[in-house]
């Protein structure tokens, strides 16, 4: 298959590498249709950081499901799915308290683990999700940078008809603006200093 691989600063190489197969019984091999370029990804490229070099890259994705191990029950071949992109090692003090983000030998997908820049990707059960029938692939691969908006929504607990100020309207701050209104409040307003952001912004229910 087809993959995009990162071995050093800005160096990708598009490149065939092997498909990966089922060999676990909770293993879930899954077709991707599409994935998103992070943040993260581009400091990668840029800055490198921790990763393991000439592994594929790439995280925010969804996709259909091709074949699964033995054990898996929760989705089958053709289902629409997306998946976490965190490998936490489940035994560390942090895990044992469920601060899985915390932990200390955490792992992340196109970082240590082979990503979404292919054609295919491997995943065990527990990290995949179905997707609800209505929902395209496009919007499903804004789930995993959703989730880190609606993490940071629940740390400061808004409440019906609070002003919200969302700084800066990259992909997270513009998803912070509709998430901030999904959870009741009164008026968000964005800051950046790009007009076309700032469109876009109030588009989705800012000012």
């Amino acid at each position: 298959m087809k993959a995009l691989n990162l071995y050093g600063i800005q160096d990708v190489r598009y490149e065939e590498i092997a498909t990966p197969e089922v060999e676990k019984e909770n293993d879930v091999l899954i077709k991707v249709h599409t994935a998103g370029i992070c943040g993260s990804d581009i400091s990668r490229f840029g800055k490198i950081g921790s990763y393991n070099p000439g592994l594929t890259w790439g995280h925010e994705f969804s996709g259909t499901v091709v074949s699964t191990g033995s054990g898996v029950t929760s989705v089958r071949k053709g289902n629409r799915v997306t998946a976490c992109n965190c490998f936490p090692c489940f035994h560390c003090d942090y895990c044992k308290q469920g601060a899985y983000a915390r932990c200390t030998d955490l792992k992340v997908l196109g970082g240590h683990k082979s990503g979404a820049f292919a054609e295919y990707i491997l995943m065990p059960e527990e990290n995949v999700l179905k997707l609800p029938e209505k929902m395209d692939f496009s919007t499903a691969s804004f789930i995993e940078p959703s989730s880190v908006v609606v993490h940071g929504m629940r740390q400061v607990d808004i409440k019906a008809g609070c002003r919200v100020a969302v700084v800066g309207c990259g992909t997270i701050g513009l998803l912070a603006v509709q998430w901030a209104k999904i959870c009741g409040a009164g008026e968000v307003f964005a800051f950046d200093t790009d007009e076309g952001k700032l469109a876009i912004a109030a588009k989705t229910g800012g000012r």
